[in-house]
Formats: C-alpha cells, sequence, structure tokens
C-alpha cells in the first residue's frame, strides 16, 4: 500500500515564506549587479571663506584613467540639487552640490563625480574641485589655475564633502607681479602655484640636465619632472656634494639639483 504524504497548513506557510525570501534575494542581487539600488545624494559645500566674490562656472564630467595604465574612463555626473551656472556665492556664503550616489558589490570605483569650475571675479584665474562618490565614502580634490601673481593670493581645500575657498595667507601671498626668488620663498607658495611656476621655470630657462644646462626642457620632459620638483624643492636639498641649501639660496639652483639628480 502507498503512502501518502500530508503538508500541515503551518508547512505549507512556511515553504511560501522561504520562497518569498529567494524571489526577493534574486530581486535584490539583480538590482545590484545592474547597479541601480537606491540612487540617492551627497551634499558637497563650498564655502567662500574669503574677500572676493566667486562664480559658477560650469560642472563637467572627469575623464581620467581609475588606475595607472588602464584606460580612460568618463565618470558619470548627475545631482539631485547644485547652483545654476553663473550664480554667485559671496563672501560668507555656502554652496551645495548634491551628487548622486549608488551602491554596488561589483563596482569599487567611483560612481559618479564632477568637476566644478568657479570663476574667481575680478581675476583670470579660476577654482576648480573634484569631488566623487563611492560606496561607503566620499573624495575631494582642488586646484587653483591662473597666472601666478593672482593665484598665490588665494587658496582653497578639499575635505570629503568640505570644500573652502580662501584669501592666501601672508606667508603665502607674495607682492603683486612678484615671483619667488629664493628656495624659501618657493617652497612656501601652495602646491599648485608651485607647479604653475617651476613649469614656465623649466620650459624657459637653461636647465636641461641632458645638455649640460644650456637649453630649457621640452614640455613633455618638464611635465615627467614637475611633481619632483614640487616635493623636493625646499630649504636643506642635499647638493652634488652631499652638502645642503640654505632657504635663501636661488630658486633655479634648487630645481636644478633636483632635474640632475635623475640624471638625463
Amino acid at each position: 500500500m502507498e503512502r501518502q504524504s500530508t503538508v500541515t497548513p503551518e508547512g505549507a506557510s512556511a515553504v511560501r515564506r522561504l520562497v518569498g525570501m529567494a524571489i526577493l534575494a534574486l530581486a535584490l542581487c539583480s538590482a545590484l549587479a545592474a547597479g541601480t539600488a537606491s540612487a540617492d545624494s551627497r551634499g558637497f559645500k563650498v564655502r567662500n571663506n574669503s574677500n572676493n566674490e566667486l562664480t559658477v562656472a560650469a560642472a563637467q564630467r572627469i575623464v581620467e584613467a581609475p588606475c595607472a595604465g588602464c584606460s580612460p574612463a568618463t565618470y558619470e555626473m548627475a545631482f539631485e540639487g547644485r547652483p545654476k551656472d553663473q550664480s554667485t556665492l559671496k563672501p560668507g556664503a555656502i554652496d551645495d552640490w548634491e551628487l548622486k550616489h549608488w551602491f554596488s558589490l561589483f563596482n569599487q570605483g567611483p560612481h559618479y563625480a564632477a568637476e566644478l569650475v568657479y570663476k574667481i571675479n575680478g581675476t583670470p584665474a579660476v577654482v576648480i574641485w573634484k569631488i566623487y562618490t563611492y560606496n561607503y565614502s566620499n573624495e575631494s580634490t582642488c586646484e587653483l589655475h591662473g597666472e601666478l601673481p593672482v593665484i598665490v593670493k588665494f587658496g582653497c581645500k578639499a575635505e570629503g564633502l568640505k570644500l573652502d575657498f580662501h584669501d592666501a595667507s601672508p606667508v603665502h601671498a607674495t607682492a603683486a607681479g612678484a615671483e619667488p626668488q629664493t628656495v624659501a620663498q618657493f617652497h612656501h607658495l601652495a602646491a599648485p602655484a608651485r607647479r604653475t611656476f617651476a613649469l614656465a621655470f623649466m620650459t624657459k630657462e637653461r636647465v636641461d640636465p641632458c645638455t649640460d644646462g644650456r637649453t630649457p626642457l621640452g614640455d613633455k620632459a618638464a611635465e615627467e619632472a614637475v611633481d619632483q620638483v614640487v616635493a623636493l624643492v625646499k630649504p636643506g636639498l642635499a647638493d652634488g656634494a652631499g652638502g645642503t641649501i640654505p632657504g635663501d639660496a636661488p630658486v633655479g639652483l634648487g630645481i636644478r639639483l633636483v632635474l640632475e639628480r635623475d640624471g638625463c
């Protein structure tokens, strides 16, 4: 005689719950795989702590290689709120940039990114912040772009969601039209200003170690060397004989010493 199996009402209910949970889990995994789970935003705040007005010039997509040797990628850019182009950010005011983000188990790189460009009113210079959102964190950077006598008067910061524009401290602000003459003056400049000055100096002055200092560097060679120059030209830099140069040494001497370290 065959045995017949029976399922109690409680057992049937448990089975239905298990099936429902499995379907829900499958739907969640599909959403995560597609990268569409619960879009939201993170608020990046631009605070103008200077005495100068800023104007929103543009928000632009960021195209960059996510790793050394990787092909350049264009990151998605989308906001749930942002200031309008050509709007003014007055001293003491704050702009709110609500850059979207989403969660993904399969993409650990930036999910959304944007380049925020502000014109420094009354000058030909701009300040640029780059902002990025990840699963659980946010990143940001800032740079000043323009002629050295202008940008040394200002400074910027980027600390996660906090973006700041401010007047330069007296030690950073040189007289209008002045350029650093000594290693110490060069080292006291903000990093973007050091970079601007070093690139101009290396492509105009005779510093190329491959010609024993008879010609300037080409644009490509200068770009390859500028990070080392920005980082290493400072008081106490070692010369070829193992000694050190003081802060009042000519800035050109410091740049040449760094270039000679790498040789030709």
